[in-house]
C-alpha cells in the first residue's frame, strides 16, 4: 500500500433486538434490530440428535440477529425432538407456543441451519432473514507460491469446501444469484479466463477468454449478463456482456483504470472502482442504457472493493488516516455515508449477507489475514475463519446452497 495506484494495479493484474410476543401469527419487534441489544433464546433441549443440539446454538450466535441464555428470563425458549433425518422444534416465549415446525435433512449441520432459520423468519418476519443460516461464502486461501484457491465455508466458519484444484490463481469469486454456482477468474500464463463452476453436480465452464485480462466477474441480478474488467481493447475498461454471448458493451472509454464491478438491485447500474480524474481508487456507477457515469461521495481518501446489496446499500474499503475500513453508503439516500468498523488492521473486500445487515470481509492484522463478519447496525464483528493460509476476497451467497 506504498502508493494508491500501485495498489490499485495489484488488485487488476497481480491478483486480477428486545422483541415482544402479540400471539402466534402477530409477532412484532419493539426495538429495532441491532439497537439496545438482541432477543435472546434459552435452549430447553433437543433430545434424540446430540450433534444437531450442540450445533443450533453455533448457528443462533453466528446468525447475529439473536443471543444464547441460560436465564428462565430469555426472551424465546426452544426445545424438540430429533433423530437422524427430521426435527420437531417448538419456540415459545412467555410460556405461550409460538412455532410447531419440523424440518428435515441430510445431516445434523444442515438440520441445525434449517431450524434457526425458522426461528428467524418466525421471530423476525420483516427482515430479509430467509434461508440465512443454509448460504454459505466463498473465499481465496492461499496455499503456496503463485497457488490461490477457492473455498467454501458455512457462516459458522465450519463445513469448509474446496471448490478449485487448479493449482494456480483463482481470485475474486463471486456468486450466482440463484446460488448454484461461482464465478472467478484463473490466471494462467500469459491470460487470465473468467469461469463459472457450478457445484452441484460440480461444472465448470468458461465465461471469457477475451485477449489480455479478463477479471472481476459479477453477475447481473437477474442471471443474464456478467459485468466484467477486460484489456482485449488495449487498455482496461468496463464491460458487460450477455451470458452465451461473445459480443460485450462497453461501459468504460479512456485511460483510467476501472476493477470490482457489481450490480445495483435492479440490474440497470453497475458499481465500479476508477482512478478516473485521479490517481487514487473511487467509486462510480454507470447506467447501462444511458451510460451515463456519476462519481459516488465516499468517505476516506480512497474507496475500494464495492459491493451493492438488495437492500440498495453499498459496502466498500475506505482508507481513513492511512488504513483501510468498511464504509457503507446508503443508496436510498437515507443517510450520509458512515464507516462501520474501525478496529485496529487492513479491512478489505465486504460482501453483504443476505439479509443486508453483516458483512463478510478479510481483516490483516498482525501479519496474519482471515475472515471476520460484521454487523454493519451495531459495527462489532466476529471471527469467521482463520487457519495458517492467508484468506481473502470473500463473497456471500444471496440464499441458500444446497
Amino acid at each position: 500500500m506504498k502508493h494508491p495506484i500501485s495498489k490499485l494495479a495489484v488488485w487488476i493484474i497481480t491478483t486480477a433486538m428486545t422483541v415482544c410476543a402479540a400471539s402466534a401469527q402477530d409477532l412484532t419487534i419493539s426495538v429495532a434490530p441491532g439497537q439496545g441489544g438482541e432477543a435472546s433464546v434459552r435452549m430447553i433441549g433437543i433430545n434424540g440428535n446430540q450433534e444437531l443440539e450442540s450445533l443450533v446454538p453455533q448457528f443462533i450466535k453466528a446468525s447475529g440477529w439473536l443471543t444464547m441464555s441460560s436465564s428462565a428470563s430469555a426472551d424465546f425458549e426452544l426445545r424438540g425432538s430429533a433423530n437422524s433425518t427430521t426435527c420437531q422444534y417448538v419456540l415459545s416465549s412467555g410460556g405461550r407456543e409460538l412455532a410447531d415446525g419440523r424440518v428435515s435433512f441430510n445431516n445434523p449441520r444442515e438440520g441445525a441451519q434449517k431450524v434457526v432459520d425458522a426461528i428467524l423468519q418466525k421471530i423476525f418476519p420483516k427482515e430479509d432473514v430467509r434461508e440465512l443460516c443454509q448460504s454459505r461464502i466463498a473465499f481465496c486461501a492461499d496455499l503456496g507460491k503463485d497457488r490461490r484457491e477457492i473455498f467454501t465455508c458455512d457462516i459458522a466458519g465450519g463445513d469448509v469446501k474446496q471448490i478449485t484444484d487448479f493449482k494456480s490463481l483463482c481470485v475474486e469469486p463471486c456468486w450466482s444469484p440463484d446460488s448454484k454456482s461461482i464465478g472467478y477468474t484463473k490466471y494462467s500464463t500469459g491470460s487470465t479466463t473468467i469461469l463459472q463452476t457450478r457445484l452441484s453436480p460440480l461444472g465448470t465452464k468458461r465465461l471469457t477468454n477475451l485477449r489480455g485480462l479478463n477479471v472481476g466477474t459479477s453477475f447481473s441480478p437477474d442471471f443474464s449478463k456478467v459485468a466484467f474488467v477486460g484489456s482485449f481493447e488495449d487498455r482496461l475498461e468496463l464491460y458487460v456482456q450477455n451470458i452465451g454471448s461473445s459480443s460485450q458493451l462497453r461501459l468504460t472509454n479512456g485511460p483510467a483504470v476501472e476493477a470490482s464491478p457489481c450490480w445495483n438491485p435492479s440490474g440497470d447500474t453497475v458499481c465500479y472502482v476508477s482512478n478516473e480524474g485521479g490517481r487514487v481508487p473511487r467509486l462510480f456507477t454507470v447506467n447501462l442504457a444511458a451510460k451515463s457515469i456519476k462519481r459516488l461521495t465516499t468517505l476516506g481518501s480512497e474507496a475500494a472493493t464495492p459491493d451493492w446489496s438488495r437492500q440498495n446499500r453499498i459496502v466498500y474499503a475506505a482508507k481513513i488516516n492511512g488504513s483501510y475500513k468498511l464504509a457503507v453508503n446508503d443508496i436510498n439516500g437515507d443517510e450520509s455515508p458512515k464507516q462501520i468498523v474501525g478496529d485496529v488492521g487492513e479491512w478489505e473486500s465486504p460482501s453483504w449477507a443476505p439479509d443486508g445487515r453483516h458483512v463478510v470481509c478479510a481483516r490483516t492484522s498482525g501479519g496474519q489475514t482471515s475472515l471476520y463478519v460484521v454487523d454493519s447496525l451495531k459495527g462489532n464483528s466476529r471471527l469467521l475463519l482463520k487457519t495458517k493460509n492467508k484468506l481473502t476476497m470473500p463473497s456471500w451467497s444471496p440464499g441458500a446452497v444446497r
